[in-house]
């Protein structure tokens, strides 16, 4: 119950600061969402006298419970964490009584004062002091860092996982709606999300790494450029590129499909197999030329051509494809073919994509780059559901890293034999029986996470 709540206390908070900041406070919109606000607080308030929301390893907390991030509140997360951070605001604090003059009157407070005016806390402070207003208060992220238990710390690790991966989603939306003439995309986010994900496939690649089992047909083009941007940084990073060139990398495969908005139908002069010529335009027109973009533009332009000469756009015999064009023209292809068309089916599992593009592939991949690839991703990558020999259901929660066992990963445990949700335990797959010497588990079939799990947060809490 208070999740559901504080998610959406979290929602109408964004809403309210948004329309206060962007209309005043007299325009009928904002008038609805403080009126909405108030309906949350009323709601929780029934239940607890005082509602804190507080922030810290980017985490949003309603009363000290952690709230989960989805995928339709990313964007007030977003906003809410990084508006209490430019003010120092560690968590603001709700009480019984509030009324809406109260709200009106921080929410005034809040809006005026941003990181530009300087000791925003203490400003907002003093200007509820000012007003007689103790229904709503604050409290200074120092403090609140303090308080945090380690193991929040570790689970806000997978936060800023989720967080960034979705990040990378928005920025891909943007550069697409940019190419539409929608809006104008800030470079400079879209660099700092790509070395987000470059610092934290550094860290800890494994859940980005299981987040690219999001399959979402609906925002199929976003969510595909996203993957392409992990799973090549990842590849990148196993292969040892440095930390500029892992950039670019990344930046080029959250690009390299935008020639495919407004593509007309194949046969036309702008058809699908122009695409990357088209987005070559693009980038150069919309980005200037650096040599971050040429390297972009490069890597977008070459994404389908091949080893054997096939593929496309038709260029000169001689031409040697790039490093990033290769690296993004095996992920994209992998990503491509793992993702269900329309109809909900996928054309290859990965075990059977990664199985086609090493031994089929040959003539049209690099060979060593695939076979780095699978290296990094694994012969069952992270986050796929398999069905074991005994029955149970679990989720492949990190590679082996014995040689020879590469096929028997660690698998996370979350359903019985009988089919029941179970506590997660986290078994080896190349355990033995001490007496028999056979294995005490193997995988028997992998299933697609999005087969699996009815939501992305019933998939997320797995990871």
């Amino acid at each position: 119950m208070l999740q559901a709540l504080g998610r959406r206390l979290v929602s109408h908070f964004y809403k309210v600061a948004k329309t206060v900041g962007m209309f005043g406070f007299s325009n009928v919109i904002t008038k609805e969402a403080v009126v909405t606000f108030m309906e949350t607080s009323t709601s929780l308030f029934s239940q607890h006298d005082q509602v804190m929301l507080q922030t810290a390893s980017e985490c949003l907390f309603v009363n000290e419970t952690r709230l989960k991030i989805d995928i339709e509140g990313f964007a007030s997360f977003k906003f809410i964490i990084e508006e209490l951070k430019r003010r120092e605001i560690g968590g603001v604090y709700f009480r019984r009584g509030m009324s809406e003059a109260d709200l009106c009157e921080f929410l005034r407070l809040f809006v005026q004062f941003d990181e530009e005016a300087g000791e925003a806390y203490a400003k907002i402070e003093e200007g509820l002091v000012a007003g007689g207003i103790h229904s709503i208060g604050l409290e200074e992220a120092r403090e609140l860092a303090e308080q945090v238990d380690q193991s929040e710390v570790a689970e806000g690790h997978r936060e800023v996982s989720i967080t960034t991966y979705f990040q990378s989603i928005f920025v891909a939306k943007q550069f697409m709606d940019s190419s539409r003439g929608v809006r104008t995309t800030n470079l400079r986010k879209a660099n700092r999300v790509v070395h987000s994900i470059v610092d934290l496939v550094a860290e800890d690649e494994r859940t980005l790494l299981a987040l690219t089992q999001i399959k979402n047909y609906d925002d199929c083009l976003f969510t595909h450029s996203a993957n392409v941007c992990v799973l090549a940084v990842a590849l990148g990073q196993n292969i040892g590129l440095d930390k500029q060139l892992l950039g670019d990398l990344g930046l080029a495969a959250i690009l390299h499909d935008l020639g495919l908005v407004g593509v007309a139908p194949s046969g036309d002069p702008d058809s699908p197999d122009q695409h990357p010529a088209l987005g070559v335009r693009r980038i150069l027109a919309g980005q200037g030329v650096s040599q971050a973009s040429l390297r972009c533009a490069l890597a977008t332009l070459e994404h389908h051509l091949r080893e054997d000469g096939s593929g496309f756009p038709e260029l000169d015999p001689a031409h040697q494809c790039s490093l990033l064009g290769r690296i993004i023209a095996i992920t994209d292809f992998y990503d491509t073919i793992t993702t269900p068309d329309s109809g909900g089916s996928p054309t290859f599992s990965p075990e059977e994509a990664l199985r086609l593009m090493a031994h089929e592939g040959r003539e049209v991949f690099p060979h060593s780059l695939v076979k780095a690839f699978v290296n990094t991703i694994g012969t069952y990558p992270l986050g796929t559901a398999v069905k074991l020999s005994t029955d149970e259901v679990g989720i492949v929660h990190s590679r082996s890293t014995t040689l020879g066992d590469l096929n028997r990963p660690k698998v996370k445990i979350i359903q019985d034999a009988d089919g029941k949700p179970v506590p997660h335990e986290v078994v080896d797959l190349t355990d033995v029986d001490p007496e028999t010497g056979a294995h005490l588990r193997s995988i028997v079939a992998a299933i697609p996470a999005y087969a699996y799990f009815d939501d992305f947060q019933s998939f997320t809490d797995t990871l």
